[in-house]
């Protein structure tokens, strides 16, 4: 390795490709103040969008990542015109993808619209989304007080359980991925009482009960998941996990909440080559409705636990 006055570094080695390209023997770089880019962005996936109350659309992507430059700035485009609705910067890197959101307020109801994501940066960093698929403005709501409130509270997905008894589909209220169920039974009582719709699921307590989701999140990325339950059995079943192979039933997983055998406390946890848990002593298999929420933060292991 060597440097010059003229701000250059010089590589000695066995490259076969630098930043995408090929390259063989010495490769030269130059200090950031004097280099040219010529390494576009990665390619930023169709936008998802869904309209859940009058005159809204909720506009949602996955972050995209820049080999030169951790802090991108998105702009959302509406329809064919080329100014933006909103922009947003984000930090992102190849193996932290965050999941991003724009809410569309000045959309008349009934109307049609589609929406692009463009990185925003000089050519030839610039990089623009396809269109999404259309989406035909709600023009009737408002939307529920608490969906509200868990959508503005930045949330990437939503699983109300909300569909009527018979059902064999769920959806994903805030449209962000697609759901798949089996043996579960739609239409029962939920704890949301003063939610228009008050229903929830059953399940079985069996490997072929589950509910899964079809997006995912990066294993070291900061993550909060929330799940209301009820439960009055002895023997200990798993609320909800993440599992790092996306597959529904893996035997591996990752920041699970679950209860213990008995219902003696909640357990969140990351599993690695070990498992790593904190507990609550009480338990809660009485058969009411609690509200638990496991966050792990940046910090590798970082658990937190809070039950409401």
């Amino acid at each position: 390795m060597e440097t010059s006055s003229a701000g250059y570094l010089v590589v000695g080695g066995e490259f076969t490709n630098v930043n995408g390209i090929a390259q063989s023997g010495l490769a030269v770089f130059r200090q950031a103040k004097l280099a040219t880019s010529t390494v576009k962005t990665e390619l930023i996936s169709k936008p998802l969008v869904v309209s859940l109350s009058s005159g809204t659309t909720r506009i949602g992507w996955r972050a995209t990542y820049d080999r030169e430059s951790s802090s991108l700035t998105y702009q959302v485009l509406r329809d064919d015109s080329a100014t933006p609705i909103a922009t947003i910067t984000k930090t992102s890197r190849w193996y932290d993808l965050p999941e991003m959101s724009f809410t569309d307020t000045s959309v008349a109801p009934g109307t049609t619209h589609t929406y692009k994501i463009r990185r925003s940066t000089v050519t030839p960093n610039s990089r623009i989304s396809p269109a999404s698929t259309a989406i035909t403005v709600a023009s009737s709501g408002p939307l529920g007080a608490y969906t509200s409130l868990v959508s503005n509270d930045g949330a990437d997905k939503l699983i109300r359980f909300d569909e009527a008894a018979g059902s064999t589909t769920v959806t994903d209220t805030l449209g962000r991925g697609s759901v798949t169920v089996g043996s579960i039974t739609l239409g029962t009582s939920g704890a949301i009482t003063s939610s228009a719709a008050r229903t929830a699921a059953t399940f079985s307590g069996t490997s072929s009960s589950y509910a899964t989701i079809s997006t995912t999140t990066t294993r070291r990325a900061p993550s909060r998941s929330e799940v209301w339950f009820k439960d009055h059995h002895d023997q200990g079943r798993q609320d909800h996990r993440l599992r790092p192979d996306g597959l529904g039933n893996s035997g591996r997983y990752d920041r699970q909440i679950y209860l213990k055998h008995a219902g003696k406390g909640v357990t969140s946890g990351c599993t690695t080559t070990a498992v790593h848990a904190i507990n609550t002593s009480a338990s809660f298999n009485d058969g009411q409705w609690h509200h638990v929420v496991g966050t792990r933060a940046q910090t590798y292991g970082a658990l937190r636990g809070r039950k409401r």
